[in-house]
């Protein structure tokens, strides 16, 4: 779920911001729908034996992913840009009930004030978000408690892909 305002392909700028090479600027997609697809991307990557299914495959899943989009923009000052991608993520399973919730937040430098640069600036966002956001996934499902907060794996115990990882949902 999330604001309508990021139900768009436009490239969004915060409202303090003039800046005029992005206003033509535009994604290939809608910002939930990206979003999404990176996600889904993520955790094939992480273990694609046991990828996420989407959500239009005709299968009920154990777990869901949920993600609520807050922020996915361009912010700052004019001489100091950052492309910042934010959304709470949770994990529920069939019965609804909440597994885990965690909020995931990185905005990164653009290296020029420039639409090219922010695509790069928002990949890099998403590839750290992605990094802290599959393995807290994979730790929560494993663990199957209802903490908000998935205890850290013990140091040299790799983190182990569940058997059914669900489907991702996002807007």
């Amino acid at each position: 779920t999330g604001v309508l305002m990021f139900d768009t392909q436009k490239m969004l700028v915060a409202p303090n911001l003039d800046l005029p090479a992005f206003a033509g600027a535009q994604w290939s997609d809608t910002t939930f729908k990206m979003l999404q697809e990176k996600l889904i991307q993520s955790f094939e990557n992480y273990d694609i034996a046991h990828a996420p299914m989407r959500p239009n495959d005709a299968v009920q899943p154990d777990y869901q992913l949920l993600t609520d989009i807050r922020s996915f923009q361009v912010i700052g000052e004019a001489d100091a840009l950052r492309a910042e991608i934010a959304f709470s993520a949770k994990i529920i399973d069939k019965e609804g009930k909440l597994v885990a919730a965690k909020l995931f937040q990185q905005a990164t430098p653009l290296d020029k004030p420039e639409p090219a640069a922010a695509v790069t600036a928002f990949d890099k966002s998403f590839d750290t978000i992605a990094k802290e956001l599959v393995p807290w996934a994979a730790q929560a499902l494993a663990a199957g408690h209802s903490d908000t907060e998935p205890a850290s794996t013990p140091p040299g115990r790799p983190i182990t892909a569940p058997r059914s990882s669900g489907t991702t949902k996002g807007r």
